[in-house]
């Protein structure tokens, strides 16, 4: 297994070659969201300072987007994480369980599948990874999953079909064209732009991918509330 000082010597002699890629994220406070390794390897190292990330829970959950999505995050770590994450949302009264492992993937974005992997089992109903005890247990416990995420998503389908308290946007239907034009409040697109810069990558890009992920998600949802 690679270590600490390992990795800190690579980036020192990597970026010589290849220059500082990746800049050091830092909460709204200046503490470290992603980057100890490049900031050890050299206090100088680029930062940039995510002005929305205020509270403890939003940095780790940052943390772990950032690093997960990245590079290949050891398992120690990845339990940690979710080691304090699961504290704060137990102190914020949500159950150990389902109910605590679908807080964390709603808020991740990571699959409920990987939390149960990954989470303590403190912080479960059962110890392990949350597999059936039993044929006839297993299929209740499927029962009940499939119920609580019809509920989750039925209100999703129902916040979509509101009118929107705030319009950011507007669409123009062409006929010669298989697009259609998309045009953004202009301040809502600096957000855009800010959210895809602390990801490192083009608003184009951030958009595309997230109305592809979207539509993927709620036509799944769709038909899960039709089945139920």
């Amino acid at each position: 297994m690679v270590n600490d000082e390992e990795i800190t010597s690579e980036l020192r002699s990597t970026s010589i070659r290849a220059g500082k890629l990746y800049p050091v994220l830092l909460d709204k406070y200046g503490n470290v969201i992603d980057g100890a390794h490049r900031l050890a390897a050299d206090k100088n190292w680029p930062k940039i300072k995510v002005h929305h990330i205020a509270s403890e829970k939003d940095r780790l959950i940052a943390r772990l987007i950032s690093n997960v999505c990245r590079r290949k995050v050891p398992a120690k770590e990845k339990k940690e994480i979710l080691q304090r994450l699961g504290e704060i949302y137990l102190n914020e009264g949500v159950k150990r369980g389902t109910e605590i492992a679908y807080k964390i993937s709603d808020d991740t974005g990571m699959s409920y599948r990987w939390v149960m992997k990954y989470l303590p089992d403190k912080f479960k109903e059962r110890p392990g990874i949350g597999g059936p005890r039993s044929f006839v247990s297993a299929k209740l416990d499927e029962r009940l999953c499939l119920s609580k995420v019809a509920r989750r998503a039925t209100l999703r389908l129902n916040i979509l079909r509101e009118e929107p308290k705030e319009k950011v946007l507007r669409m123009i239907r062409y006929t010669n064209t298989n697009f259609v034009q998309i045009l953004l409040d202009s301040n809502f697109f600096l957000e855009i732009e800010k959210v895809a810069e602390n990801l490192g990558i083009t608003s184009d890009t951030f958009v595309n991918n997230l109305l592809i992920w979207a539509v993927k998600k709620l036509k799944g949802a769709a038909l899960l509330k039709a089945v139920h």
